[in-house]
């Protein structure tokens, strides 16, 4: 993150925990906010995007960050589990990239997106092999 980055930081259900990296942010002379929003639902990153924008201006760098894991041996998972998963760890990204660009339009130097790898892992299932269960 640049130095001269202000900060929109999107939760779930982790309000306590998102003020605390507001606060956090603020400490080093930048300007954040947190919005309370599910990534998985259109209407919920729209509201997203324009709210932060609204507050803090044109988005420059995006970091997709959200997703969920469900470690458990692949015989266990449930189309439910899944598709879940599937939501979270790429849904959500194809959505807010989505209503970035739509919001950032044409503009030259439009700005940065980023997918840690550590995000990625879970997308392709856990990567470990978990051995067969034992009867009994």
């Amino acid at each position: 993150m640049g130095s001269n980055s202000n900060v929109v930081m999107n939760y779930r259900a982790s309000a306590a925990e998102a003020t605390a990296v507001v606060a956090e942010i603020e400490g080093l002379g930048r300007r954040a906010l947190a919005i309370r929003a599910d990534v998985t639902r259109a209407p919920e990153v729209t509201h997203l995007i324009e709210q932060g924008s609204s507050a803090l201006g044109p988005i420059a760098i995006l970091v997709n960050n959200a997703g969920i894991t469900r470690p458990q041996a692949t015989e266990d998972v449930t189309e439910t589990d899944w598709n879940d998963i599937l939501l979270a760890n790429l849904t959500s990204a194809f959505l807010v990239t989505q209503a970035v660009l739509r919001g950032c339009g044409r503009r030259a130097g439009a700005g940065s997106s980023i997918c840690p790898p550590s995000r990625l892992r879970p997308a392709v299932w856990p990567a470990r092999i978990m051995p067969p269960r034992r009867p009994g």
